[in-house]
């Protein structure tokens, strides 16, 4: 039986959390992005040329633990990016813990720039570690076109 279950992954513009009520608020859900071809750049990233869009964003998550939270609950949460060519970057990967009686739990990853491989759909593709194997759990569609504004 799964102990943590996924209620949303998101990528947005940015998100702030209310430090009074707790409440998050988020801001410019990022569902395609335009670019102009001047905008696409090459950076070594692993000692490999790659071509970037300088485009800051967060990645936002919430998980649900659905087991007693009597004890403390570790686990990990990997991402990944499927390029519209079918090729799969490997993204991020940190752990995360339940602390004692915590239900709840979110996660906000800010980065300053998307992979890019062609225009096309890009699929963010979220990944929690159970029994020692990574499964996936939500994927978000992005779509990257060309600019019509030159």
């Amino acid at each position: 039986m799964k102990k943590i279950k996924n209620n949303l992954s998101i990528l947005c513009k940015y998100s702030v959390i209310d430090k009074d009520t707790n409440n998050l608020s988020i801001f410019n859900i990022i569902e395609e992005i335009n670019v102009k071809p001047s905008g696409i750049f090459k950076q070594k990233i692993k000692g490999k040329e790659e071509e970037i869009i300088p485009f800051p964003f967060e990645f936002l998550t919430i998980w649900e633990r659905t087991d007693n939270t009597s004890k403390e609950l570790s686990s990990k949460v990997k991402t990944s990016i499927t390029c519209p060519n079918g090729k799969e970057k490997e993204y991020i990967e940190f752990p995360f813990n339940f602390e004692v009686d915590k239900k709840r739990i979110r996660l906000k990853i800010q980065t300053g720039g998307f992979p890019f491989t062609g225009y096309g759909t890009y699929l963010f593709n979220v990944f929690i570690e159970e029994n020692k194997k990574f499964n996936l759990v939500n994927q978000i569609p992005i779509e990257i076109k060309e600019s019509i504004i030159k």
